[in-house]
């Protein structure tokens, strides 16, 4: 493990959480939030080894497509994921089990 890996490794986990609405009503997309995280940047992302490379996203354990939704960073201590709203025929709302699995750091408040 290279210096800089053991640098960054107490601050960046592959994690799962659970997410928060955040936007039910916005037109094109449906969007929740996950509090107290940030996306790690992908340049870090090729100096760690053992990683995730991809994000994942379940809805009732249903794993969804990742054309179908967007990962962003938020106000430097969240992270929104908008499910692009045209290609769900269904309702997606706040009863729903949704989590992302990805690399995250933790932001403390």
């Amino acid at each position: 493990m290279s210096n800089f890996q053991k640098l960054v490794k107490p601050f960046v986990t592959t994690s799962t959480h659970r997410v928060d609405v955040h936007d039910l009503s916005d037109e094109t997309y449906i969007i929740f939030i996950i509090d107290g995280y940030i996306l790690v940047d992908d340049s870090l992302r090729g100096t760690l080894t053992n990683v995730v490379e991809k994000s994942r996203v379940d809805i009732n354990g249903q794993s969804v497509l990742p054309n179908d939704y967007i990962l962003e960073n938020h106000r430097g201590n969240s992270v929104l994921l908008k499910f692009i709203r045209a290609n769900f025929p269904f309702t997606i709302d706040g009863t729903d089990d949704i989590r992302v699995t990805g690399m995250f750091r933790h932001i403390p408040h």
